[in-house]
């Protein structure tokens, strides 16, 4: 009797079967592994770029040789301090936090991977002789979340001048 060499269809379709499971594993091990490095991409963005929004407040705050608005016991979207004899004008429109220098055209401070919310400057009664702001705004991600809801962070604190208002 001669014996043939080659596989059966039966070992075809057994090794076939376990190709596809371990196929399977992987494509879903991956498919986590992107949804995972969205979200802290997503996070990462909200955290870099409400702490940039507070440093860069507190610096000019801290320098400002006066808050011209808003004034104690006011509040609005915009803050505008008086910085060596030239003005710096916070606002805030459509999700975006601008500062203008002088007049000149606005610098956008948020990345375009987030957007603002809520964003308000309150004047507050002078705190050990120093002028303070309020300032609270919710910050979100532009991009939607693959798996569960999007990450937002909602920022509320008072700024003090170092100089005696």
């Amino acid at each position: 009797m001669k014996i043939k060499k080659g596989f059966t269809i039966v070992e075809l379709l057994i090794s076939l079967a376990i190709m596809s499971v371990l196929i399977t594993i992987l494509a879903q091990l991956f498919a986590s592994i992107l949804s995972l490095r969205q979200k802290s991409e997503t996070v990462s963005a909200i955290a870099q770029d409400s702490r940039y929004i507070l440093l860069r407040l507190s610096y000019d705050l801290a320098r400002s040789d006066s808050i011209v608005s808003p004034a104690a016991g006011a509040s609005g979207s915009t803050l505008s301090l008086m910085i060596g004899g030239t003005s710096y004008i916070y606002s805030e429109s459509g999700g975006v936090l601008s500062l203008s220098v002088g007049g000149g055209s606005p610098s956008i401070l948020n990345s375009p991977s987030t957007t603002l919310s809520n964003f308000n400057f309150t004047g507050n009664q002078a705190i050990g002789g120093n002028a303070s702001i309020g300032l609270s705004f919710t910050i979100d991600p532009t991009s939607q979340q693959i798996n569960g809801a999007p990450v937002s962070r909602q920022v509320s604190t008072t700024l003090v001048s170092r100089k005696p208002s």
